[in-house]
C-alpha cells in the first residue's frame, strides 16, 4: 500500500466533503499561522509526501470550519 497516496486521497476528500478549493484551505490555513501558496499546496497534496502534522493542521482548519458554520 502507498501510504503517502492514500493521506493524500484521505485529505482530498475531506476537503471535497466540506465543500472547499485548495485556495479556500489556503486561505484558513494562513489563519492559523501555516503560509504556503495555493500552488505550493496542491503540489504537496498531489504528491501526498505532507507530515502528519500538516495533515492535522488541515483536518483542525476543517473541523473548525464545518464548527462554526453549525452555530449559525
Amino acid at each position: 500500500m502507498n501510504w503517502d497516496k492514500e493521506a493524500a486521497n484521505d485529505l482530498k476528500a475531506e476537503i471535497t466533503r466540506h465543500g472547499l478549493t485548495y485556495s479556500q484551505v489556503v486561505k484558513l490555513l494562513a489563519e492559523v499561522g501555516v503560509q504556503m501558496t495555493p500552488h505550493a499546496f496542491t503540489k504537496k497534496v498531489n504528491r501526498g509526501g505532507f507530515s502528519h502534522a500538516f495533515f492535522l493542521q488541515c483536518l483542525e482548519i476543517l473541523s473548525a470550519r464545518n464548527d462554526s458554520q453549525k452555530k449559525h
